[in-house]
């Protein structure tokens, strides 16, 4: 696979696409995802993000795992806190109903809490995990899916029903995950069908669990995205990690960053697994949410303090 170069202009990320076979100059003049920034929000001073999560017409949720706090922002720059005390280790959230009740999973202990639209706690429901460590979770339908590890070679995936009651749980293959990234060797997300798993170091794995199916079905993605990765910054893969790939409408993003330097690459896959098309930036800036429409992205941009970012997704052209 040859990639393009790549773009980023004052208000907009470009990411350009890639192409099987194609020389890199004729892949470059192919078509463009803008990314068009339309809102930013400053975050209180102090809060870190960690997590997001974003609904439709813009109004997102962000988690601060270290102030245990979690914030309710839209656009036009409100921003609630959740009820204080109600939380002690929050590391992900997301919006449950149109109205804009929301669930958050704490970690200390693990628990479901449960808020209303202005962030009053009104239902905290606790979680057996048999001794496991939470790394992350995410929500595809009524129930949460729990990635837990118990070491670096014992991972695994417990799904949850709105009682936060286990359903199913299905181990993880580790065997090839290197020591050094043994406190969260994996991140994960869902699309319409599917738990979408990504490996944090190289070579990069992401795969799909089907919701009633115990295989992993690997994106075609390890060679391509270290190719990206040899092209930007030739001789330096090793220092990239890969963050949690962010669901927007049909597309599939991530962002790799630089342990290094404060250079981000954001890929987009296709709805088959492959790279469609990446964008290199040399700034500290994230991609955290997508919404179900594909119309608007959420990114955190570390300038002192992290801010939210909302970019409008653009049609390919």
């Amino acid at each position: 696979m040859r990639l393009a170069a790549t773009l980023l202009t004052g208000t907009s990320i470009v990411l350009l696409s890639a192409a099987c076979g194609v020389p890199l100059k004729e892949a470059s003049r192919r078509p463009a995802i803008r990314f068009q920034e339309y809102a930013s929000v400053q975050l209180p001073s102090g809060f870190r993000a960690v997590d997001a999560a974003l609904l439709s017409g813009g109004r997102a949720i962000v988690v601060g795992f270290a102030s245990a706090q979690v914030l309710i922002v839209d656009t036009s720059r409100r921003i609630i806190a959740v009820e204080e005390g109600a939380l002690t280790s929050p590391i992900a959230a997301v919006f449950v109903s149109r109205d804009s009740s929301i669930e958050v999973i704490d970690t200390t202990p693990v628990a479901i809490q449960r808020f209303d639209s202005e962030g009053k706690a009104v239902e905290r429901i606790l979680v057996d995990v048999a001794g496991d460590r939470l790394i992350a979770a995410t929500r595809p339908n009524s129930g949460w899916v729990f990635l837990l590890c118990r070491n670096a070679s014992r991972c695994r995936l417990l799904w949850l029903d709105s009682d936060g009651q286990s359903v199913r749980s299905m181990d993880l293959p580790t065997s090839t995950l290197p020591n050094d990234r043994a406190r969260m060797p994996f991140s994960i997300t869902h699309d319409r069908e599917s738990i979408v798993v990504a490996w944090r170091s190289r070579p990069f794995h992401l795969g799909r669990i089907s919701h009633s199916s115990e295989a992993v079905h690997y994106f075609d993605a390890p060679t391509s995205v270290e190719a990206i990765a040899t092209l930007v910054r030739p001789g330096a893969t090793g220092s990239w990690l890969a963050m949690r790939p962010v669901v927007a409408g049909n597309k599939i993003l991530q962002t790799l960053t630089n342990a290094s330097a404060d250079e981000r690459i954001n890929l987009s896959f296709d709805s088959t697994g492959h790279i469609s098309s990446f964008s290199s930036v040399f700034a500290p800036v994230g991609v955290a949410a997508g919404s179900s429409e594909g119309d608007f992205l959420l990114a955190v941009r570390d300038v002192g303090e992290h801010e939210l970012v909302w970019y409008r997704i653009a049609d390919e052209r």
